[in-house]
């Protein structure tokens, strides 16, 4: 009887820890050497490659951001990978301005280095989509 007892209490603990446990997340990468601590950055390129924007708060019209280069254009609709250095707030990033329509999240410490396709930390196609972005509780 004490053996059954036993089995059946290890049988719980096991299947306990199961649960707890949880999806495997994958580890923080190194953020970019030119996105400073505090701060959340969208490059134009894939690799954090090219022009960076960066924001410490958020920024609801990527339109009204110049970026230096050819044609001097806008940073709207540019951004090929993303990457969040804040501290402790998730960084969101929407297809629309004024933090609106579909959007990702980067959690402090992780990034995305193609947003052109769906193996990476976001899991939808996000290339060239970007158009206000900001730090946000959760």
């Amino acid at each position: 009887m004490n053996t059954v007892r036993i089995a059946i209490a290890v049988a719980a603990a096991a299947a306990a820890v199961v649960l707890v446990a949880g999806p495997a997340v994958a580890a923080p990468s190194a953020a970019p050497a030119s996105c400073g601590k505090g701060y959340a950055c969208v490059f134009r390129d894939h690799s954090y490659g090219g022009t960076q924007v960066a924001f410490e708060y958020g920024i609801p019209d990527l339109r009204k951001v110049l970026v230096a280069g050819p044609g001097s254009a806008n940073a709207d609709n540019t951004t090929s990978s993303a990457y969040n250095n804040g501290r402790t707030h998730t960084a969101q990033f929407w297809a629309d301005k004024n933090y609106n329509g579909p959007s990702f999240r980067l959690l402090p410490g992780y990034g995305d280095s193609n947003l052109n396709n769906s193996t990476g930390t976001v899991p939808v196609n996000f290339n060239d989509r970007v158009s206000s972005a900001q730090f946000v509780l959760g």
